[in-house]
């Protein structure tokens, strides 16, 4: 165990909260678009992309093998009130674009890694580092405004050649209500445990801080690491988790280690995605994510109310095409029922969008010779009504939209901006 009297409690503030406006319905303030985590968005886009502008701000140094197989280049872009947020992975640091001119606004150094994507809060940036801090920026200046350490106490050890802490940040920013929701920690019982965090969006306050500690449950199983916070609200109030384990959002303590019939996403988050989707090394070793009662499971997902789509190459693969398919199948049907699937698909999916009307897929080829390219899909019959070749390499869970506008990021460090007018 280790001395819990720091983390949780010491916030540094640096100048005073200016208070924006909030994100609108059709906008993206969040990593994967709401506090349900369903890679959806209820926007009203065209079928025929137009490439608005594109903007470069990574290192563009990687090669194909680390590309495809590890956590590189710029996380997906969160977009509020025309101010694109997004995290350099390997610069460490968070940038601020004009959504309009794809222009650089500003640019903060964090001093660690920066793997998940910030969160908009009504006028500022909440994002977290490998380092154990969350840090609250003004997002139209990048000023930063506070920091709050929710690792135990700031200690560092090497992580994939940079400093991180030795508890480091497994989650972004999750804020439902006001109050926003995070944790740090390998595992629960590794160097003394995961410590979880709510704290009040606008000021950093500590609302609760909670220790999740099993001595019993070693090694990296589902539901006993660090992860990421999804929510629901429903007629009983609100369902807070963490990779299938409902935790009390009043006080943080766990109720149920067991959430299968909530229908929340289920996974480990942080090494889902330090994973890459390289589909060798997802034949071999690496996991997929999905919904906790078994409606949706692949290594990209989306979901809504009304619609569960998944990619999926199964585990022990013998060649890249085969088991490749894009999997639907409804909440309204019990079982695994699917509308539709295409099988031995050669794409390896990057990301996929789902909107009111269409099906938004963006991914590269490994066994072909083709470039990288967005899909407009049908929702009802998965027919590809419009392609669009991109000039880079799609980040993976890179794809985000907002109003008309649609965004990719890349893992050499590029971002593009489509126009979609309805």
């Amino acid at each position: 165990s280790f001395d819990q009297e720091l983390g949780g409690k010491v916030i540094k503030k640096y100048s005073e909260v200016v208070v924006g406006p909030e994100s609108k319905e059709n906008e993206w303030p969040i990593f994967r678009g709401n506090m349900e985590r369903g890679n959806s968005v209820n926007a009203t886009l065209g079928e025929k992309p137009v490439k608005l502008w594109e903007a470069s701000f990574g290192l563009e140094t990687k090669s194909f093998g680390i590309l495809s197989s590890q956590r590189a280049g710029l996380t997906q872009a969160v977009i509020a009130n025309d101010i694109v947020l997004v995290a350099d992975i390997d610069s460490q640091r968070i940038i601020g674009i004009d959504a309009n001119t794809g222009k650089q606004k500003w640019v903060f150094p964090v001093g660690s890694r920066v793997d998940f994507p910030p969160t908009y809060y009504k006028g500022q940036c909440l994002a977290v580092g490998k380092d154990g801090w969350v840090y609250c920026l003004n997002a139209s200046t990048g000023a930063l405004v506070w920091k709050l350490l929710v690792a135990p106490y700031e200690r560092f050890i090497g992580g994939q050649e940079k400093l991180e802490s030795q508890w480091p940040m497994a989650s972004d920013v999750l804020i439902v209500d006001g109050i926003g929701y995070v944790n740090a920690g390998l595992g629960f019982s590794h160097f003394g445990g995961v410590r979880a965090v709510a704290f009040k969006a606008d000021s950093g306050e500590i609302v609760w801080s909670q220790t999740y500690y099993d001595e019993k449950h070693r090694g990296y199983s589902s539901g006993y690491c660090g992860n990421m916070f999804t929510a629901q609200k429903t007629a009983k109030g609100l369902i807070l988790s963490m990779d299938g384990i409902i935790i009390d959002p009043s006080n943080g303590k766990i109720i149920n280690r067991n959430g299968r019939t909530a229908g929340i996403l289920s996974g480990d988050m942080d090494n889902y995605l330090a994973g890459g989707n390289s589909i060798p090394r997802n034949a071999e070793d690496r996991g997929a994510v999905g919904l906790s009662d078994g409606r949706i499971w692949g290594k990209m997902i989306a979901f809504d109310k009304d619609l569960s789509v998944a990619s999926a190459s199964s585990y022990g693969a013998t060649t890249w095409q085969n088991n490749l398919k894009i999997n639907f199948n409804s909440k309204k049907v019990p079982g695994k029922v699917y509308f539709w699937e295409k099988e031995n698909w050669e794409m390896t999916v990057d990301d996929i969008v789902l909107t009111p009307k269409y099906i938004y897929t963006v991914g590269h080829y490994q066994r072909i010779t083709k470039e990288p390219e967005l899909l407009v899909m049908s929702r009802e019959d998965g027919s590809i009504l419009h392609s669009i070749p991109i000039e880079g390499f799609p980040s993976q869970n890179g794809m985000s939209i907002a109003g008309i506008k649609l965004f990719i990021t890349t893992r050499e460090g590029k971002i593009f901006c489509f126009e979609c007018k309805p």
